[in-house]
């Protein structure tokens, strides 16, 4: 039997509404009813299970509600029951939905032939004229993944090498730029997961504000799960990262892309966002998977076998554009289209975008080479804390590969760039940072 799909109704008259749920149930839908638009976006923010449609009567929360689901989920359907008198804005707000309707139907609002005229049109779920926002299976994937995605990620020692070696760059660019700002810095990670990257910032800084969005409600939960103790220096959001809320998004000192974030996101896209909720003088800093990494020629094997010992969680295949993502330890992969750059290719999506590129580098080459078997010969038994509990981990490994990778500097697994709006400070960041200047022609 097919899953219901799930509906909320944000209703003026919750009580006649909430002895519909058997009418919808009978049509294969389970709704939800909603009597403040708090209470729908708390349910598009959770997402668990999602929400395939939003029904909305006129009110006085209808404008407001129909402007933060749309920045929450764009290709979001959403019906407004309207009556003989309708509010103009709200029909302007539900037009400027890629997916909204207006409905003329009859009072009461729940009679039977209203019933019947809603339920036979989310049966047939228009179609939209526009392409989608985001790929809606990548969606399903982060949403199932969340639960376990730091456990799992953090079982590979390569993967912790770039995270501890991308929040030790990340806190020092903080700490660079607090100690020219006057006012308390206004930090945004686009992609923000689970909220590693948010924690690292709060940490570097602690009269910093920042703010999370991710597509994934599911992730947006466990980020707040992790972040509880920050409380509300910091603000975790469903949304998508090429489309933010213009109202609420903007003069950023800083917006982060952690993890190889812009290589399964619309790239171009993205990156121009990035620009657009950034101050005059803002900067960027973003990683992306490194086309012309060394561990490409070392785990050449099929990416299922070679999958125990290689010591990077997240792998591509370069040649598909394909990123893989195993949701349990015995599970076949699941894939979602992903891109490879070269510094030079990911320099020029940067200044095509409007920005100045400070510099870049890459990282690991040494833990992202050798299989998980020889890199656990080297782990001390203490400090296992400061690597996510890795057993395998090796801090002598880690500074070792650190040094490799600034004299190999295009071999790592994973490239990183700053760049900014202006060129105001570059050869102090790009020096204290150990920043080089990729070189724009090469392919």
């Amino acid at each position: 039997m097919k899953t219901l799909r799930t509906a909320v109704w944000l209703t003026n008259t919750p009580r006649e509404v909430r002895d519909l749920t058997g009418t919808f149930k009978r049509a294969r839908w389970d709704l939800e009813v909603a009597a403040s638009s708090d209470d729908v976006l708390m349910r598009l923010n959770l997402d668990d299970p999602e929400v395939d449609f939003l029904i909305v009567e006129p009110g006085a929360e209808s404008v407001h509600c129909l402007q933060r689901a749309r920045t929450m989920d764009p290709d979001l359907p959403c019906v407004l029951l309207r009556g003989a008198a309708c509010d103009p804005a709200l029909l302007f707000e539900v037009g400027r939905c890629r997916r909204g309707y207006a409905l003329d139907i009859k009072e009461p609002v729940v009679g039977e032939d209203n019933l019947r005229l809603l339920l036979g049109y989310m049966k047939g779920l228009p179609p939209t004229g526009f392409p989608p926002s985001y790929d809606r299976k990548q969606r399903q994937l982060a949403n199932r993944v969340a639960s376990s995605y730091d456990q799992f990620e953090s079982e590979k020692p390569g993967t912790v090498a770039f995270w501890l070696h991308e929040e030790r760059m990340i806190t020092e660019l903080i700490q660079e730029l607090k100690s020219r700002a006057t006012d308390p810095l206004r930090i945004l990670e686009m992609g923000c997961g689970t909220g590693r990257l948010v924690k690292c910032a709060l940490d570097a800084d602690p009269s910093c504000r920042v703010r999370g969005v991710d597509f994934s409600g599911r992730m947006i939960t466990e980020a707040k799960q992790r972040l509880e103790s920050y409380g509300r220096r910091w603000h975790g959001e469903r949304g998508v990262a090429e489309q933010l809320n213009h109202r609420v998004h903007k003069n950023y000192d800083l917006v982060i892309m952690g993890f190889g974030f812009p290589c399964y996101a619309p790239t171009d896209a993205v990156l121009k966002e990035a620009r657009r909720v950034l101050r005059p003088d803002g900067h960027l800093w973003c990683s992306a998977y490194n086309h012309n990494a060394l561990a490409y020629e070392r785990w050449q094997a099929n990416i299922a076998d070679a999958e125990p010992e290689r010591p990077i969680s997240t792998w591509i295949d370069r040649e598909r554009g394909e990123l893989w993502i195993r949701e349990q330890a015995e599970s076949q992969p699941s894939t979602l289209p992903a891109r490879t750059f070269t510094l030079g290719h990911f320099e020029r999506h940067l200044r095509h975008a409007g920005f100045q590129v400070i510099g870049c580098g890459t990282f690991p080459v040494l833990y992202s080479l050798l299989g998980r078997s020889e890199i656990s010969k080297y782990a001390e038994g203490d400090g296992r804390e400061r690597c996510y509990g890795n057993a395998d981990f090796s801090f002598r490994l880690y500074e070792l590969d650190e040094l490799v990778s600034q004299h190999l500097r295009d071999k790592g697994y994973y490239s990183y760039f700053l760049a900014s709006k202006t060129t105001l400070h570059v050869e102090a960041l790009r020096q204290r940072m150990g920043l080089f200047t990729p070189k724009v022609l090469e392919p």
